[in-house]
């Protein structure tokens, strides 16, 4: 998981025009944007599900902010994707980042296949429109409007706030054990037993605080003098079990995204059935 926070004014090229440029063909150069700030999401297809569930959840804890959606190529965001995530939030918008730098010139074609990885997340910090940017890998769990980062005197004062990336076993992904780089394994719609899935992952739901976390300079000290930290994980430093209102979002954010995974499967058997029948009377 990646949480990243940053202000906008921190990005320098050799050319020194990569941003500005998209920025005055975003706004015509205008000043109506000098506040915005957003949500970056970097995704494809096969994480549809996860991205949709933290869209649900995020609106649902009462976030407001822009959601932008960035992809590297047409191939990577379905018009059913679209459609689907469209169907619960008309407001989010996305964002071929790939296809749009090799148009302006600012990209050659044969570095796209670069971008199709983790390399798409500095792609998308160059090339947004926004002033204040907060990154979020798919699979964050949210237990508080992440808004209020936003207002962190550190972020204030420096226009960056990181958060530790999360070291996990392989087998606890969402999707269980993927063997890369096979990546058709990568996304729920990929596992057989869909339901199984949801019923072992909430069946092995934590309801403690993890052991490791004694062991994290970042969970047992202070970030700053306001002492934020507590407010921004939601569990004192120091104890053990997990509250309900958080275990009540980690089961939202599995079921959301089971469920949004198994109508997406089958949305693509309908269609695919759709397209192979012959019309009658041929």
């Amino acid at each position: 998981m990646l949480l990243f926070v940053m202000r906008g004014n921190w990005c320098s090229m050799d050319d020194g025009s990569l941003r500005v440029d998209h920025r005055l063909r975003t706004h015509g150069g205008g000043s109506s944007s000098s506040s915005s700030r957003g949500i970056i999401m970097c995704l494809h297809n096969g994480m549809v599900p996860m991205a949709l569930s933290l869209v649900q959840e995020l609106r649902t804890l009462g976030n407001t902010d822009a959601i932008h959606m960035y992809h590297c190529g047409a191939d990577e965001m379905t018009p059913l994707s679209r459609t689907t995530i469209l169907a619960v939030d008309p407001s989010v918008q996305f964002i071929d980042v790939c296809t749009d730098m090799v148009g302006s010139g600012k990209l050659r074609e044969d570095q796209v296949p670069s971008f199709r990885s983790y390399w798409l997340k500095p792609l998308a910090l160059i090339h947004t429109s926004l002033d204040h940017v907060m990154l979020m890998d798919t699979d964050v769990m949210v237990f508080h409007d992440p808004a209020l980062l936003w207002d962190v005197q550190g972020y204030k004062d420096t226009g960056t706030l990181f958060f530790r990336d999360r070291e996990i076993l392989i087998q606890m992904f969402l999707t269980d054990i993927i063997e890369f780089p096979d990546h058709s394994k990568n996304h729920l719609a990929a596992i057989l037993d869909m339901e199984g899935r949801r019923e072992k992952l909430l069946s092995n739901l934590p309801t403690h605080v993890s052991a490791q976390r004694r062991r994290s300079k970042a969970l047992v000290r202070a970030h700053d003098a306001d002492n934020l930290w507590n407010d921004i994980c939601l569990f004192n430093r120091g104890s053990e079990p997990i509250r309900e209102q958080d275990a009540a979002a980690m089961r939202r954010k599995i079921n959301s995204a089971v469920d949004i995974a198994i109508e997406l499967e089958a949305a693509k058997k309908e269609s695919k059935i759709i397209t192979t029948t012959p019309a009658m009377g041929l």
